[in-house]
């Protein structure tokens, strides 16, 4: 059994032509030719480089994943990584007991200095909170004394709401003036979390009401003290 090249050959010299399909399959039938495998030889060639090009990549791939996954990380790290994340949480512990054992309403523990820099900042907020009060007094009866106007109940709400924010912010900014923030929350633990004891809206109208003559129809002011 000979190449088909070699019997296409052979046949041209013996026949005189070259050999058809027909006269092929009938030399494949008795055997006289080797059939030819229909994939060229140049084409397995690029099939097994491809081959081993893909296997080879697929097992770099897995060796990379293997090193990922399963490579221990250096005991030193962590245990450096442990030794700070417990001195950290023992600070956060230390820093929040220290804190939540302060009693802010009783300055007694404060150095002389302090208590006597507290004592001036609380006299400072007293003194505004009068003045803020005979002048939210003076402004309310005004306001009900004016002969041309009669004011709403609301308007005389927006009055009290605007005049009390505004005393707020002032005693507030005053505090920040004359003491250090440590002794603020002094401050505010001594006026009820931040609250100041300012008259209610309520207490305001029905003061303002006192200084109204009934029988002279007229209104009076309070005294500046």
């Amino acid at each position: 059994m000979i190449r088909k090249k070699e019997w296409e050959k052979s046949f041209k010299n013996v026949n005189g032509r070259e050999p058809n399909e027909e006269d092929y399959e009938k030399a494949l039938s008795l055997g006289l030719v080797r059939e030819e495998s229909s994939v060229p030889n140049s084409n397995k060639k690029i099939v097994l480089v491809l081959g081993t090009v893909i296997v080879s990549l697929l097992i770099f791939a897995i060796g990379i994943l293997l090193t990922i996954f399963f490579y221990p990380s250096p005991k030193s790290s962590q245990a450096s990584f442990a030794s700070s994340t417990s001195q950290s949480s023992k600070k956060e512990r230390e820093s929040t007991d220290t804190g939540s054992s302060i009693d802010y309403k009783d300055s007694s523990k404060l150095s002389q200095e302090d208590q006597e820099k507290l004592e001036e900042g609380y006299k400072s907020i007293e003194l505004e909170k009068e003045a803020w009060h005979r002048q939210m007094l003076r402004d309310i009866i005004t306001m009900y004394a004016e002969p041309k106007i009669s004011y709403s109940d609301s308007q005389f709400q927006e009055k009290y709401d605007s005049d009390y924010k505004q005393c707020t912010e002032t005693i507030e900014n005053k505090v920040k003036e004359i003491l250090p923030e440590h002794l603020r929350v002094y401050t505010e633990a001594h006026y009820e979390n931040g609250g100041l004891g300012l008259p209610t809206f309520d207490n305001i109208i029905n003061e303002a009401r006192t200084y109204y003559n009934s029988t002279t129809k007229n209104w009076t002011y309070p005294h500046d003290s």
